[in-house]
C-alpha cells in the first residue's frame, strides 16, 4: 500500500546486501586458497627466518630434504621446487619465447593435488630430462596432437646451448586458487644442466629450493625444528672445506628455521618477496567487519521504516487478532515477508553483478569471476545467509511490535520500540563519525607520506638492470637525463641488516649495505657532512669479480656510512675507522654522509654503510632523470629491450621507478575502502533519519497545530523537532571521538614517522555530520511547520 516506503526500504537493504555479496565473493575466495589441497594440514614449508631482517626466505639448500628423511623420522616425503629467478627461452621451431619454469621433484605431484591428465609420475622420475605440462601449455604447443614422449628445447636467455625436454605428462590446468602456479614442471634432477657448472659443490651453501615436508605424524613442531636446525648446522660444520671458512665461522643465527602449513602459507607470506601469490588476513577481517556492519545497519533501518513509518500496521495486527488470527500466524507473516524481501535484495545482487563487480574488484584489488556454473556452493551458502537474514529482520519486528500488537486496550504501550529505533539512529551516526575521522586521519597519513623529505631526490630516480653498456651510454646523451650511477637501489622495502665489526673503540652493531660507485651521491642528490667521497680511480670494475665467496686480501676499501652508524657506533672521529664483516671484509671509513629515509617510513631510519668492492658487481644503474620525461624514460629502456628480443611481459623487470602508491598500497586500499564503507552508512544513515524524522512528524502533528494555534512561529516548530537529531549528533561524537583516537592511535604505531592526531580532525567529522544530519531532517521539519494547524485540528 505504501509503495515509497517500501521501495526506500528495499534500496537501503540492497545496497547492503550487494556490497556484503562481492565481499562475502572475494573472502570465499580468498579463504578457499589451497583447500583443494587433501594432504594440506600435513604439508609443511620450510622457512629461513634472518636476524635483523624484515623479510624470511624460503629457498633451502638443495641435499636438505633427503637428508632430514634419512636423519628425521617425523619426515614421510618431501619435495623440493626451484623457481628459476630468470625465465627460460623455449624455442619452438624458428622462434623463442621467455617462459617461467619451475624444478621439481616426482613426489611433487603425490604431496599436491595436481592430478595428471596424461602420462605418469613413474615415467616423469624415471626420465632426469623429464617434463611435466599443463593442459592449456599442451594444448599452444601441439594442438590436438599427443604430447606424451615429444621434445621440448630449452635454454637459458641467449644461450646457445640448448637443452632437450621429454613432455613425460600433462596435469589438469593449476586452478587460481593455489599458491603455487605454472605450467611448466622440469625434473629436478636435470636442474644442474641449467645452472652453473660449479654449482654442485656449493650445493650446502647456496639456497635455491623451496623445501615441503609431508609430516603426517608430526608431534613437537618446535623440537623438530631445533632437529632440523642442528642437521644443517652439523653439515656446514662438517662440509667447510669446500668453503674459507672454518667450523668455527659457521653463523648459527642463519640456520634457524619455521615451518609454515601448506593451508596457511597464503596468509603468512607477506615477508617473503619470492612469493608471488599472497593474501592479506587482516585486509579479510577489515572487509568481514565491513560486511557485518553494512548488514546490521540495513537490517536496522529496515525494522525502523516497517514500524516506524506504517503506523497502521500494529492496528492492521490487531483486526487480524480479533478475526482468530494467531501470534504464530503473525510471526510466520513477518518472517516470510523480510524474506521474500532479502531474497528479492539478492536478486538485485545477481542482477547488477555485471556492472558493479568491476568497480568493487578494482576497489579491493581482486579478479575474480563469479560463475553460476563452477560457483554454485558459493552462491548456495550465500543464499542461505540471506534467508537466515530475512529471518533476524522478522524476528526482531515481531519481538518490537509485540506490545502494539497483543496489549490489551487498557494497557500503556511499551517505549522499547522507540527506544530501539533511537539507539539504532544514534549508533549510525557514530558510525559515520568514526567512519569520517579515520578517512581523515588516514588520508592526512598519506599526504604527510607524499609530502614528507627523505633527504634524496626519490622521485627523480629510476634504477635500470641491464649488462649492455650501449644502453647506458645512450641514456647518458639524453637530454632529460642527469647524471647516472653504477650501484645498487637506494630506496628499498627489503631491510636486511649486517652485522659491522669496528676497530676501534671495538665493538659491533648491526647496518645496511648499499652498492654504488663515486657518481652515487651526485645522482642522488645526498649531502656529504664529513671526509670525502670515494675516490673513483679505486674502484673496482668487473673483470676484477669472479663467482665464489673466496676471500680476496683488496686490502682497505674505501666506504661512506652514514649519521645513524655514527651515533650508533658512538664514534667520535669516525674518519679513518676500520670496519669489518663476512661481507664486505676490511675496509675504511672516509667520509659521513647525511642521514636519508631509505626504507619506508614504517621504519626508523638505519645504520648504513656504502661502498663498491663488496665481492660482487652489481648489474644495476641508478639514473637521474626529469621527472617530466619519466614515461619517455620507461619507454625507451623498453624499447632497447625489446629490439633485444626481451618478450613483453617481463619488460617490467628492465626498469623500476619509485611510486608510493605501490609500496604503500595498503594504506591507499585502506582509505579507499573507508570511503566506499562511508558512502554506504552515510546513505543507510539518511534513509534512517528521514524514517525517523517522518515518524517524529506525523506522531506529533496534532502537538505541532496547537503550538502553532497559539503563536508559535515556524522557527520555533522546527528548533523542536531537530532538537533531538542535535542530542542524537552530539552524543554520538562524544562517544565516537576517543574510540576514533584509539583505533588510530593503533594504526598509526605501524609508522616510526607519522602525523599527528589533530583536534580540528574531530571537530570537522562532528560539524559534517551535524550539518549533513540538520540537511536531512529540515525539510521534513519546514513541511510539518507550514503546514496549515486547521488540517491537523480539524477532527478533534
Amino acid at each position: 500500500r505504501n509503495y515509497k516506503i517500501y521501495a526506500i526500504s528495499i534500496l537501503g537493504m540492497s545496497i547492503a546486501i550487494i556490497a556484503s555479496f562481492h565481499i562475502y565473493h572475494f573472502v570465499y575466495k580468498e579463504l578457499s586458497t589451497d583447500a583443494f589441497h587433501t594432504k594440506r594440514k600435513d604439508i609443511y614449508r620450510l622457512v629461513n627466518k634472518r636476524p635483523n631482517s624484515n623479510i624470511r626466505n624460503t629457498e633451502t639448500y638443495l641435499p636438505l630434504g633427503e637428508f632430514l628423511k634419512d636423519k628425521l623420522p617425523e619426515v614421510e616425503n618431501y619435495c623440493r621446487a626451484i623457481v628459476n629467478d630468470e625465465p627460460l627461452e623455449l624455442h619452438i621451431n624458428e622462434s623463442s619465447q621467455l617462459e617461467p619454469f619451475i624444478f621439481v621433484d616426482p613426489s611433487f605431484f603425490e604431496l599436491f593435488n595436481f592430478s595428471l591428465k596424461n602420462g605418469s609420475i613413474e615415467k616423469f622420475r624415471s626420465t632426469p630430462n623429464g617434463i611435466v605440462i599443463s593442459e592449456k601449455t599442451a594444448k599452444n604447443l601441439f594442438l590436438d596432437e599427443n604430447p606424451i614422449g615429444r621434445t621440448i628445447l630449452v635454454s637459458r636467455y641467449k644461450n646457445p646451448k640448448k637443452i632437450e625436454l621429454q613432455v613425460t605428462g600433462v596435469i589438469n590446468n593449476i586452478p587460481k586458487s593455489s599458491t603455487i602456479q605454472g605450467n611448466y614442471f622440469i625434473n629436478i634432477s636435470g636442474f644442474y644442466n641449467f645452472s652453473r657448472s660449479e654449482y654442485k659443490k656449493f650445493e650446502w651453501f647456496e639456497g635455491e629450493a623451496d623445501l615441503y615436508l609431508y609430516l603426517p605424524h608430526l608431534r613437537d613442531k618446535e623440537s623438530f625444528l631445533k632437529s632440523v636446525s642442528e642437521v644443517v648446522i652439523m653439515q656446514q660444520k662438517n662440509n667447510s672445506h669446500f668453503v674459507s671458512m672454518g667450523p668455527e665461522d659457521v653463523d648459527e643465527s642463519m640456520c634457524q628455521f619455521e615451518m609454515q602449513r601448506l593451508d596457511n602459507i597464503y596468509f603468512n607470506s607477506s615477508d617473503i618477496p619470492k612469493q608471488q601469490k599472497k593474501g592479506d588476513l587482516q585486509f579479510i577481517n577489515i572487509l568481514v567487519l565491513v560486511a557485518l556492519l553494512s548488514l546490521f545497519l540495513a537490517m536496522s533501518n529496515y525494522i525502523i521504516m516497517n514500524l516506524g513509518l506504517n503506523l497502521n500496521r500494529a492496528n492492521e495486527f490487531k483486526i487480524r487478532r480479533f478475526l482468530g488470527a494467531s501470534k504464530s500466524t503473525i510471526f510466520n507473516q513477518l518472517i516470510i515477508e523480510s524474506q521474500i524481501n532479502a531474497v528479492i535484495c539478492f536478486i538485485l545482487s545477481l542482477l547488477t553483478y555485471p556492472i558493479i563487480g568491476k568497480l568493487i574488484a578494482e576497489l579491493l584489488g581482486f579478479d575474480y569471476q563469479l560463475s553460476l556454473l563452477n560457483d554454485g556452493m558459493l552462491l548456495l551458502s550465500y543464499f542461505i545467509l540471506i534467508l537466515t537474514i530475512g529471518f533476524i529482520i522478522g524476528f526482531l519486528e515481531f519481538l518490537l511490535s509485540y506490545k502494539s500488537i497483543f496489549i490489551k486496550d487498557n494497557e500503556t504501550p511499551s517505549s522499547l520500540s522507540w527506544l530501539s529505533k533511537k539507539l539504532m539512529i544514534g549508533f549510525q551516526l557514530f558510525l559515520f563519525i568514526s567512519l569520517i575521522i579515520c578517512i581523515l586521519f588516514v588520508g592526512k597519513q598519506i599526504t604527510f607520506i607524499q609530502k614528507k623529505d627523505v633527504g634524496f631526490n626519490i622521485r627523480k630516480i629510476a634504477s635500470v638492470s641491464t649488462q649492455y653498456e650501449p644502453l647506458i651510454n645512450e641514456l647518458e646523451s639524453k637530454s632529460y637525463v642527469n647524471a647516472v650511477a653504477r650501484g645498487q637501489k637506494l630506496f628499498r622495502t627489503k631491510i636486511h641488516l649486517e652485522k659491522i665489526k669496528i676497530d676501534k673503540p671495538t665493538t659491533e652493531i648491526e647496518a645496511i649495505i648499499v652498492q654504488g660507485d663515486a657518481d652515487y651521491l651526485g645522482v642522488h642528490n645526498i649531502e656529504l657532512v664529513l671526509g670525502k667521497n670515494l675516490n673513483a680511480s679505486k674502484l673496482p670494475k668487473a673483470e676484477d669479480f669472479k663467482y665464489g665467496r673466496n676471500k680476496i686480501n683488496r686490502g682497505f676499501v674505501e666506504v661512506l656510512v652514514n649519521e645513524e652508524f655514527v651515533r650508533k657506533a658512538n664514534l667520535k672521529n669516525p674518519l679513518g675507522t676500520i670496519l669489518k664483516s663476512n661481507y664486505i671484509l676490511e675496509v675504511v671509513i672516509v667520509g659521513v654522509i647525511k642521514d636519508v629515509y631509505s626504507t619506508p617510513l614504517y621504519n626508523k631510519i638505519q645504520p648504513m654503510v656504502f661502498g663498491f668492492d663488496f665481492q660482487g658487481y652489481p648489474n644495476l644503474y641508478q639514473i637521474s632523470f626529469d621527472e617530466k620525461h619519466k614515461e619517455e624514460l620507461i619507454n625507451f629502456v623498453q624499447e632497447f629491450y625489446i629490439n633485444k628480443g626481451f618478450p613483453q611481459k617481463y619488460l617490467h623487470l628492465a626498469i623500476d621507478t619509485y611510486d608510493y602508491k605501490d609500496i604503500y598500497k595498503k594504506e591507499i586500499q585502506l582509505k579507499r575502502l573507508l570511503q566506499a564503507f562511508t558512502i554506504i552508512v552515510l546513505f543507510i544513515t539518511l534513509l534512517g533519519m528521514i524514517a525517523i524524522s517522518l515518524f517524529i512528524t506525523e506522531s506529533k502533528t496534532k502537538e505541532i497545530g496547537i503550538r502553532k494555534v497559539n503563536g508559535a512561529t515556524i522557527k520555533e516548530i522546527m528548533f523542536m523537532l531537530n532538537i533531538d537529531f542535535i542530542k542524537w549528533v552530539g552524543i554520538a561524537f562524544v562517544i565516537a571521538c576517543p574510540i576514533a583516537y584509539y583505533a588510530m592511535s593503533k594504526w598509526l604505531e605501524n609508522f616510526a614517522y607519522k602525523t599527528s592526531l589533530s583536534w580540528w580532525v574531530f571537530a570537522l567529522a562532528g560539524l559534517f555530520t551535524l550539518i549533513i544530519a540538520l540537511l536531512t531532517v529540515s525539510w521534513q521539519s519546514w513541511r510539518a511547520a507550514t503546514r496549515n494547524p486547521v488540517e491537523a485540528l480539524r477532527d478533534e
